[in-house]
């Protein structure tokens, strides 16, 4: 004679764990649907949304509340399979996120924000380098020799910003002065030729080379031409070094001082000068 056993309460947790299997399924299917969902409207506003509207961050600001509507519509049916009440929260939430979307668009842009990010190379005052953290009271910059500078917001209001990141070029500029006894034609061919040879150099705008000024001493002359953002610094170094290598080989023209520089220079090799000859005569006294 055999005998069967049942555990109490067995068969009521095998059916509750089937149900929530399948609460489960539908819920992953709905959250599945709506990230396809998602992906797909991004992937179309992107290809004709975007290249037809003038303004771009009005289309961000759309797609991006579009998205978060279909993301809480999905978790609303999911709450909506586990057994609760979203009735009630619903119309909350779905006000939540157009209030939302209507601040980032509508007042977020007249809020006072700094101007620049994290890792953006900027110039604040007399101070340039990355900008490594932004805290509620203090920037802080990691200047090119390698310092940290910490800059007191309510400071950083008060100076001239200027954010190298804002655009993806920017402007070499090679000044240099040209003796006046030389050809300002070969003067002007080398340099042209200098900022052609680098392929840092853009070809739009096309390099040129400009007349700033003409004095007795020699003529002032600078090349212009763009690079990349991330070039500028090593291209700039590059340039200037071809051009002083250009001038020392004799290559048409030489380099000159600038009329302050070279009353400068004069004055201090007039004092060494002197000095020379009052050590002369000192040493010559004490024999």
């Amino acid at each position: 004679m055999s005998h069967s056993y049942e555990l109490p309460g067995v068969t009521h947790i095998v059916a509750e764990l089937n149900n929530f299997g399948a609460i489960i399924a539908s819920s992953l299917y709905f959250l599945i649907v709506a990230i396809i969902i998602v992906f797909v409207v991004h992937k179309l506003a992107r290809k004709f949304l975007f290249p037809r509207l003038a303004n771009q961050r009005f289309a961000l600001v759309l797609i991006w509340t579009l998205h978060a509507l279909v993301l809480v519509i999905a978790l609303l049916l999911v709450l909506g399979r586990f057994g609760l009440d979203v009735s009630v929260i619903a119309p909350v939430i779905l006000l939540i996120v157009i209030l939302v979307a209507v601040f980032v668009f509508f007042i977020a842009p007249y809020l006072p924000t700094l101007p620049f990010k994290l890792g953006n190379m900027v110039e604040i005052g007399d101070v340039r380098g990355n900008v490594e953290t932004i805290t509620p009271y203090f920037t802080h910059i990691r200047t090119f020799d390698g310092r940290t500078v910490f800059i007191p917001n309510a400071l950083v209001w008060t100076k001239n910003i200027v954010n190298y990141h804002s655009t993806p070029n920017r402007r070499v500029e090679l000044k240099l002065n040209v003796s006046a006894d030389r050809s300002l034609a070969d003067a002007r061919a080398v340099l042209t030729d200098i900022m052609h040879s680098d392929e840092r150099v853009i070809d739009d705008p096309v390099p040129a080379v400009r007349i700033n000024l003409a004095r007795a001493e020699g003529v002032e002359m600078v090349g212009l031409c763009w690079v990349k953002n991330d070039d500028f610094l090593g291209a700039r170094s590059d340039l200037y070094e071809k051009v002083v290598n250009a001038a020392q080989s004799n290559a048409g023209f030489s380099l000159s001082l600038e009329k302050k520089a070279g009353r400068a220079f004069r004055r201090s090799c007039q004092s060494l000068s002197v000095r020379e000859d009052l050590t002369l005569l000192l040493s010559g006294s004490g024999h």
